[in-house]
């Protein structure tokens, strides 16, 4: 594959790793806001977003390189008879 297709293709995955980790800590400091771990009006609000946001980011973004092997189309490999 092209190494420019390989950009293309890892900028969109980073487009959709950050929309998919704004939308988790959403729902997780909602969560934490239920229980009462957050408050609404509190600072902890903001910071709950922001690392849950982050981290979710970051371990998303990492996923390409963490499973490059199972996703590499290799002609050599065996394939097992179903």
């Amino acid at each position: 594959m092209k190494t420019h297709r390989l950009i293309w293709m890892y900028l969109l995955w980073l487009l959709a790793a950050g929309s998919v980790a704004v939308t988790v800590a959403v729902v997780v400091t909602e969560l934490m806001a239920m229980v009462g771990l957050v408050d609404h009006s509190g600072s902890g609000y903001g910071l709950s977003l922001s690392i849950v946001t982050g981290t979710c980011f970051v371990v998303l973004a990492a996923v390409p390189f963490a499973f490059r092997d199972r996703f590499r189309m290799d002609d050599h490999r065996e394939v097992e008879p179903s």
